[in-house]
């Protein structure tokens, strides 16, 4: 039946100070402690792919992770020291759903979707909390584990929608305030210049950073969801607000200077979270508020007094056997990955009706393709298409068609993103555009994929065809790239692309299905 724990072994209060208290909670809990030692062990061993490339992107552009581990932390101990659940016992339940959610995950590491196993790394955590202690404390615990979220590299996803958002508000205040404007996608032109307002610019760190604030601060001090969704809510129109204020205050500054102040010929980052900053504070002013009407504010339930623990022996088969679990993926992820890369088989596309031109400055980086063909060709009329294919035999150590490590457009910046259909024959199909920046310089380009022989618009697409593909037996894939100089402007380009790609799409299917020559040996 197990036994029943006194609330005084939870917390120093009733035991004569911290390091008593610290020796009561360990007499009384070990059991559940060591469980969940052993399995953050076996964690360690079998997500390592999924763990290490989180926190490569902590290091890098999400460095803000670090503090929301940190304040995931304090919640997490703060709720320990305030809840006492009813019963703290393993769930059979929950090692179920343990089993289910690790499948998931080992299945997105062999189809190497890092998307996915970042997505499911918090569901992982959640589902080991329910398994070893129960779903009573894993209730408390999701809340709290749901701060992991602003950690996850998705939200650059949300950068065209807010770009477009952070245009059209700007075109509207600007037709009422002035300086007269000329509005061409992404492009503000005013008198003085031109302003790009990139998908860098849309704002998406600010929200990010403003969202996971409110969401600390509302389960902090806020006991109803009401509250919290409303300071959420407050704190990402602050964000998206202070970025609308920040992009026409600069078109302000370079109308009255004439483009010549540092703010406009230097960096403006800076800039930016000052201004962030200061519309920061209303929303901390009215969260204070809020707190202060919602005076019986906590993170969990009220304590009962007393927890009935199981007996040891349950947890540490549970441990053991969510530890097996736990260390699957290091098991079941494909040997492919092991594999060395082949030399990279260099070929054309061999266009018919196209004159072979030099390719430009534009070229997409992809790592260790078994085929690859990057082609300029000279129209009659209109600017040069250069056409770039990558082709993947089959998934191996470092040459993943998907690959965090390739790049489609390095060092260059994305003005302007969409989609548009291309007809070939009696087949449609949907490419990725994006209107491109480097300097003065400006370039169209197309993309899309193919995996498995199908077809997909964009990485998230092609990452779903895998799946499918996988079952089918087949590993192989390419990506394809078509570009052309957007001078004076990208009508011309937009034309050119779409005409070539007509003639090319048939030896481009050709290739995406495998039939290239890779390694003196023609495929498929």
């Amino acid at each position: 039946m197990g036994r029943a724990v006194p609330n005084s072994a939870r917390g120093p209060a009733e035991t004569g100070g911290r390091p008593a208290g610290v020796m009561a909670h360990l007499r009384g809990f070990w059991p559940v402690w060591l469980a969940f030692s052993l399995t953050a062990l076996a964690a360690a061993v079998g997500l390592r792919t999924g763990l290490s490339r989180l926190v490569d992107h902590w290091f890098m552009s999400y460095s803000h992770s670090w503090l929301i581990l940190f304040m995931c932390l304090v919640l997490l101990w703060r709720a320990l020291r305030t809840t006492t659940p009813d019963r703290l016992a393993p769930s059979p339940a929950g090692l179920v759903t343990a089993c289910v959610v690790v499948l998931l995950y080992a299945i997105a590491e062999i189809l190497d979707t890092s998307l996915a196993m970042f997505l499911l790394l918090p569901v992982v955590v959640l589902a080991t909390i329910a398994a070893l202690a129960g779903w009573q404390v894993a209730r408390v615990a999701a809340p709290v584990l749901g701060l992991l979220v602003f950690t996850i590299p998705i939200w650059e996803y949300f950068s065209p929608v807010l770009q477009r958002i952070a245009v059209s508000v700007v075109k509207v205040v600007l037709a009422w305030t002035g300086p007269p404007i000329h509005v061409v996608g992404s492009a503000i032109t005013i008198p003085a210049g031109t302003f790009e307002v990139q998908e860098s610019c849309s704002g998406v760190r600010y929200l990010l950073v403003s969202l996971a604030i409110a969401w600390f601060y509302g389960l902090a001090w806020y006991s109803t969801w009401r509250l919290r969704l409303t300071i959420l809510v407050v704190a990402a129109l602050g964000a998206m607000v202070s970025n609308w204020i920040r992009i026409i205050a600069l078109i302000q500054i370079g109308h009255v200077t004439h483009m010549q102040h540092d703010l406009i010929t230097g960096s403006h980052a800076n800039f930016g979270w000052y201004l962030y900053g200061v519309f920061l504070l209303p929303v901390l002013w009215l969260a204070g508020r809020l707190g202060r009407r919602d005076s019986a504010g906590s993170l969990s339930p009220a304590s009962s007094g007393r927890t009935s623990i199981a007996k040891s022996g349950h947890f540490i088969a549970a441990a053991l056997i969510l530890s097996t679990i736990l260390a699957g993926p290091a098991l079941l992820n494909g040997d492919s990955s092991e594999m060395p890369a082949q030399p990279t088989t260099h070929g054309s596309i061999g266009l018919a009706g196209w004159q072979a031109a030099a390719p430009g400055s534009w070229q997409p980086a992809f790592q260790s393709p078994s085929f690859l063909a990057f082609d300029g060709f000279a129209a009659p009329e209109g600017p040069q298409v250069d056409v770039y294919v990558a082709y993947y035999q089959r998934p191996a150590r470092e040459a993943r068609l998907l690959s965090r490590r390739n790049q489609l457009h390095p060092g260059w910046q994305v003005v302007r993103s969409g989609e548009r259909l291309v007809a070939s024959g009696e087949t449609e199909w949907s490419v990725a555009v994006r209107e491109l920046a480097m300097g003065n310089e400006r370039r169209l380009a197309w993309y899309w994929y193919m995996v498995g022989g199908r077809q997909a618009s964009g990485k998230l697409k092609a990452k779903l065809l895998e799946i499918p593909a996988y079952l089918r037996g087949r590993r192989d894939g390419a990506v394809f790239a078509a570009s052309a100089s957007c001078s004076p402007d990208c009508v011309a380009a937009e034309e050119v692309i779409e005409n070539l790609l007509r003639d090319a799409m048939p030896r481009l299917r050709e290739i995406g299905n495998g039939r290239v020559e890779v390694g003196g040996a023609a495929q498929r």
